[in-house]
């Protein structure tokens, strides 16, 4: 049985030692240990690796191989195969989806460049001169281009029409404020409002304007 440093099985393999140490530490690659401490791989080591670098190239994770090295250990060809073939299909499945984007990327980009053959005119790029505006979308999204350029006799839309001055409708009428009475009128009602309350006829209230008139007195006869 023979037995490889990892110097050796990682110049067999053609990768360098450091991959090694890093496929031990995924759990995909265990190594003995000497009884100087060094590691010791078997000849079981060199069909496993060509299983892990296999299964990279097809894009499959580490846990998935780590999973298939397992069925690999305990079980038969048939096993690890009935459990490969779902995630051969999926991988399909996705790289089919990445070729139908790149697909229409490149027609994007084949379109951009066909619009870029007809020589320019004269002045700076517009809407209508097809550097980034042609066939092919704008880079970032769609953006509304000005169709006016384009095609001079395509329909304008109208302007917002202003009624006359005939038809608008008056303004509202604003309401007028409370009346208030004179700052000398205000100051008398405080005041009167401050005195004690009598019962006073309008006959004998004094009038705020004229003057109270004398009092008649009436002397006795002899």
């Amino acid at each position: 049985m023979a037995s490889y440093l990892i110097s050796e099985l990682a110049e067999r393999a053609g990768v360098p030692p450091t991959t090694l140490r890093y496929y031990e530490q995924a759990g995909l690659l265990p190594a003995a240990r000497s009884a100087n401490g060094y590691r010791r791989y078997g000849d079981d080591a060199v069909a496993r690796l060509a299983l892990i670098r296999a299964g990279q190239q097809l894009g499959l994770p580490l846990a998935q191989l780590r999973d298939l090295l397992t069925v690999r250990d305990t079980g038969a060809c048939a096993d690890v195969r009935a459990r490969l073939r779902p995630l051969l299909a999926a991988r399909i499945a996705q790289a089919r989806d990445r070729a139908a984007a790149a697909a229409g990327s490149i027609t994007r980009l084949e379109q951009a460049l066909a619009a870029t053959v007809p020589a320019p005119g004269p002045g700076p790029c517009d809407s209508a001169c097809g550097c980034l505006t042609g066939p092919a979308p704008r880079l970032g999204g769609d953006l509304p281009l000005d169709n006016s350029k384009k095609n001079p006799g395509a329909p304008q839309p109208l302007p917002p029409q202003k009624l006359p001055s005939s038809q608008r409708q008056p303004a509202a009428p604003q309401p007028l404020p409370p009346h208030e009475p004179p700052s000398s009128q205000r100051q008398r009602d405080a005041l009167q409002s401050l005195l004690p309350h009598e019962s006073v006829s309008p006959q004998e209230r004094p009038s705020p304007h004229k003057p109270p008139l004398p009092q008649r007195q009436t002397v006795p006869l002899p």
